[in-house]
C-alpha cells in the first residue's frame, strides 16, 4: 500500500478505539485526515472507494455484504460501515508529524520535537479543514466540545504546549472565554470593592458591610474562581474611582490567587488589588487551623514555590517576614478563623 493507504489504516485503527465497527460519517473523517487536499475536491468519493477496496484486499478491513448497507445517493456507492480486521496491525502504523500535511494554522506541529497527544493535535487538524475562518465564534467549551466530544480539553490544550507563544489561540479558533460574574452584593454607599475568598466570610463581611458602608461592592471571589473575573473587575469596577480589595486564607494559594488576578488585571491595563490589611493582622492572631496543607485531602496548594514566594511581596511590609515564617512552615489559617463575633468589632477591614 501507498502512505496515504497507510495513514488512512492508521487513522481507522486510532478512531475505532475499542470498537471492531466503523460508520461512514468517521470513514469519511478518517478518510481527510491521510488526504487532507482531497477534502474539497469533486474525486474525493472515487478515491475513498478505491482506498476502501485497496484496505479490503489487504485484509485490514471488510466491506459489508449486503447491497443495502451501502450509501447509493451519489456514485460510486459507499459502505455505510466497515470492520476492522486487523486493528493492532493499523494502530502500528507509524505517523510521522514532521511529515504530514497539515493545515496552515497547524504546521507549526511540524517543527515540534515531539507530539504531546497524536490523537488531540488531529482533532484539531481535522476542525481546520473547509471555511473555518468564516465561522461565527462561540463560546470556548462549546466549542471544546464540537472538537473533542469534552467541553473542558481546549482550555486545557492551549494552557499547555500548543497554545505555547500564541501557536493556538481562541481568536484563531474561533471562540471566546465566557466572561464570569461572580456573586456579589451591592451597596448604595461607599467608593471601594472588597473580595473575599469563600462563602462563609463573604456572609459576615456583607453583613458588616450592611451596618458600617464602607464598600460599594463587597464580592464572593469562590477560592480560585477569582481568578476568572478580571474582566467583570475591569467593566464594572475599574470604570468607577474606586480601589478594589482583597481577603483571604493565608495559606500559599490564598495569597497566589489575588497575586494572579492582581497581575491579570494590570496586563489589560487596570489597577492592581490591594491586600486587606485589617482582615490580615486580625487573621495573624488566631491559632493556625489545626491541618496543614499536607494532612487534607483537598488540593489546596497549586502554586510553585517561586510563585507563592513572589505572591509575599503582596502583603502589608509590616506583616511579609511573619506571614513567610507561617507558610515556609507549611501553615494554614483559613479566614473563617475571623468570624462574625470578631468582624463585628472592627471598624475598618482595610
Amino acid at each position: 500500500m501507498e502512505k496515504p493507504e497507510n495513514e488512512f489504516a492508521a487513522a481507522l485503527g486510532r478512531a475505532a478505539d475499542r470498537r471492531a465497527t466503523i460508520d461512514l460519517t468517521t470513514i469519511w473523517q478518517c478518510f481527510y485526515t491521510a488526504r487532507p487536499d482531497l477534502k474539497s475536491d469533486v474525486v474525493s468519493r472515487r478515491r475513498l472507494a478505491a482506498d476502501l477496496r485497496t484496505l479490503a484486499e489487504n485484509e485490514i478491513i471488510s466491506l459489508p455484504a449486503s447491497k443495502s448497507s451501502f450509501d447509493r445517493t451519489a456514485l460510486p456507492a459507499l459502505p455505510r460501515f466497515v470492520r476492522l480486521l486487523r486493528k493492532s496491525v493499523a494502530a502500528e502504523i507509524p505517523f510521522d508529524h514532521r511529515t504530514f500535511p497539515w493545515s496552515i494554522p497547524m504546521s507549526f506541529v511540524a517543527g515540534l520535537t515531539r507530539l504531546p497527544n497524536p490523537r488531540i493535535v488531529q482533532q484539531l487538524n481535522d476542525f481546520f479543514r473547509g471555511d473555518w475562518a468564516s465561522r461565527i465564534p462561540v463560546p470556548v467549551k462549546e466549542r471544546s466540545h464540537e472538537i473533542f466530544g469534552n467541553e473542558k480539553m481546549l482550555e486545557r490544550v492551549l494552557d499547555g504546549q500548543l497554545g505555547y507563544e500564541g501557536r493556538l489561540t481562541l481568536e484563531i479558533l474561533r471562540c471566546y472565554r465566557v466572561p464570569l460574574i461572580p456573586v456579589h452584593r451591592v451597596f448604595t454607599d461607599g467608593t471601594d470593592v472588597l473580595i473575599i475568598e469563600n462563602e462563609a466570610t463573604f456572609d459576615s463581611v456583607s453583613r458588616w458591610n450592611a451596618e458600617h458602608r464602607k464598600f460599594r461592592m463587597v464580592i464572593y471571589g469562590r477560592g480560585r474562581e477569582a481568578e476568572k473575573i478580571a474582566d467583570f473587575l475591569l467593566g464594572e469596577v475599574q470604570s468607577k474611582p474606586s480601589a478594589i480589595y482583597y481577603y483571604g486564607d493565608l495559606d500559599r494559594l490564598g495569597i497566589s490567587i489575588p497575586f494572579r488576578l492582581s497581575r491579570t488585571l494590570e496586563q489589560k491595563g487596570g489597577r492592581g488589588i490591594n491586600p486587606a490589611t485589617a482582615c490580615y493582622r486580625l487573621l495573624l492572631r488566631r491559632p493556625p487551623t489545626t491541618i496543614t496543607m499536607e494532612d487534607t485531602e483537598d488540593e489546596f496548594d497549586d502554586s510553585t514555590d517561586s510563585e507563592w514566594v513572589a505572591a509575599l511581596a503582596w502583603l502589608p511590609v509590616d506583616l511579609r517576614a511573619e506571614a513567610e515564617t507561617f507558610l515556609t512552615a507549611d501553615r494554614r489559617i483559613a479566614q473563617e478563623a475571623t468570624g462574625w463575633d470578631l468582624l463585628r468589632k472592627e471598624k475598618s477591614l482595610i
